[in-house]
């Protein structure tokens, strides 16, 4: 059996194929479950159209007898859609039907209009509630939105180990467990845990790479996004990145945040860190991801890495260990991404900024052409606009 198979790659399935054809050509069944609508691993190659045209194998497999051996798999092929969900609750389940019906009827899409299921549960039970932004700080919105329904969940007698925060990345879900583990929520989440994840941390390590190594650029272009997620409704962050900033010592002066470059090359590693924090006007005794960067320089140095080269050698190797300590076995909200949550079930789900966009904001567009359209050409890379509806890559275009 495999398993989610919406989310195998064209490099998977043409792995499994041949032991797909040998258990069927013995007799014996492979079982294949999967529903396309719910593929979130297209970023990893996923292509959930693989699983919607079974039987037939995808145009670009390139493959030896591909007709001969399709045929086989249509010879033993049977398809069952299952219908009943003994899941969810009812109300649910609803409010599923009736989106995935305006999906499908938004974008023209068969497979979603067909998506209705039928609950297995038929008590009036389960919630599904939106709420609107109207403030101008989006970010602080949704941090206290989520500290007041938890608040108000807990007042119900709700578990905190019931309830799950799911988010679309791992820099908001930092954010939203920083904050509730500042107003005394426990929190249990390695990804969102991670220190190295966090905006303020990366713009820290970023700047104290930078120092160690000026005439590299790269360094200047990572303090420069960490520290415009930290600063997200300020524009200029997002302009520097468009325009070459070589002396970021000088930069920061004109946006009021001075750096003494002769106090700094000569201060201990730990007094850096710490003048860095207030130089950005971070209070690192109020945030629980800046204090475990400040213990892990102290230990770094205890360990012989107190200097700033020896010091950016040990992050180096541990960085992806270093996280805020929660006490194990402690009623916890669970914060995670999306994609970690894929199969897991909980009685209260929140789902903070839920303004994702859904078209694909990637620059660029890989193209795989067939043989006949340019046999010299394995694949383009081309810049993704508008402008390609109107040319023989519509299809990809449009796809993506």
């Amino acid at each position: 059996m495999i398993d989610e198979f919406q989310d195998t790659s064209h490099g998977q399935w043409m792995n499994f194929l041949p032991l797909v054809e040998n258990a069927v050509s013995e007799g014996n069944k492979c079982l294949l479950v999967g529903d396309a609508k719910q593929s979130i691993y297209r970023w990893r190659g996923a292509e959930s159209a693989q699983f919607s045209m079974l039987p037939e194998l995808p145009e670009h497999f390139d493959i030896r007898d591909k007709e001969i051996r399709t045929r086989a798999l249509k010879n033993h092929y049977e398809s069952t859609r299952l219908t009943t969900n003994r899941r969810s609750e009812k109300n649910i389940i609803t409010f599923n039907n009736d989106f995935f019906q305006f999906a499908g009827n938004r974008f023209n899409h068969d497979d979603l209009k067909e998506a209705a299921q039928i609950p297995h549960r038929t008590e009036d039970k389960g919630l599904v509630e939106f709420f609107e932004d109207e403030t101008e700080n989006p970010t602080e919105y949704y941090k206290n939105t989520c500290l007041k329904l938890i608040r108000d969940l807990q007042s119900k007698k709700h578990a905190l180990s019931d309830i799950a925060i799911l988010t679309r990345n791992n820099r908001i879900a930092s954010e939203i467990a920083a904050f509730l583990i500042q107003h005394n929520i426990h929190v249990i989440s390695r990804e969102s845990l991670l220190i190295m994840d966090h905006p303020k941390v990366a713009a820290t390590i970023a700047f104290l790479q930078h120092f160690a190594f000026p005439e590299s650029r790269l360094y200047v272009l990572k303090f420069i996004e960490a520290f415009g997620q930290c600063k997200p409704d300020e524009e200029v962050w997002r302009e520097a990145l468009e325009n070459p900033v070589f002396n970021l010592l000088d930069w920061l002066k004109s946006h009021k945040i001075e750096i003494d470059k002769h106090w700094f090359s000569k201060a201990i590693l730990t007094d850096k860190l710490l003048y860095l924090y207030h130089a950005f006007g971070w209070n690192h005794s109020q945030d629980p991801y800046l204090s475990t960067l400040a213990e892990s320089v102290i230990k770094a140095s205890e360990n012989g890495a107190g200097s700033l080269f020896a010091f950016l050698r040990w992050w180096e190797k541990n960085c992806y260990a270093v996280s805020v300590s929660v006490p194990s076995g402690m009623e916890a909200v669970q914060v995670m991404t999306i994609h970690k949550a894929k199969g897991l079930e909980f009685k209260t789900v929140i789902i903070p900024a839920l303004n994702w966009d859904i078209k694909n904001k990637d620059r660029y567009l890989w193209i795989t052409p067939g043989t006949q359209e340019n046999p010299w050409v394995d694949a383009y890379l081309i810049n993704r606009k508008k402008s390609l509806e109107h040319t023989a890559f519509r299809h990809e275009y449009l796809m993506e």
